[in-house]
């Protein structure tokens, strides 16, 4: 069924400011809203020292980036430890 409309779409996986952020900006334009997972995707770099290059920060502030304990804050309860740290990078 059609999403639009309904809540946020919660994105992560391996390239955050690859495919997430191409996927991201991909259902924007076809109306969906769309949360970025920040902790959940794995970065080429820091997300604070990418958002040191102009297009990178333009094309992220499009999004909302948010932390997945925020989200799934019930597996924190089970796991403290689960979503600590600053995002991964490589």
């Amino acid at each position: 069924g059609d999403l639009r409309g309904k809540g946020a779409l919660a994105l992560c996986g391996v390239y955050g400011d690859g495919c997430v952020l191409d996927v991201a900006e991909r259902l924007k334009v076809h109306g969906y809203e769309v949360v970025i997972l920040e902790d959940a995707c794995l970065w080429s770099a820091p997300p604070e020292m990418l958002l040191e290059e102009e297009q990178f920060a333009r094309r992220v502030s499009a999004f909302e980036r948010v932390r997945a304990a925020e989200i799934f804050s019930e597996l924190t309860e089970e796991n403290p430890d689960l979503w600590t740290g600053d995002p991964p990078s490589f």
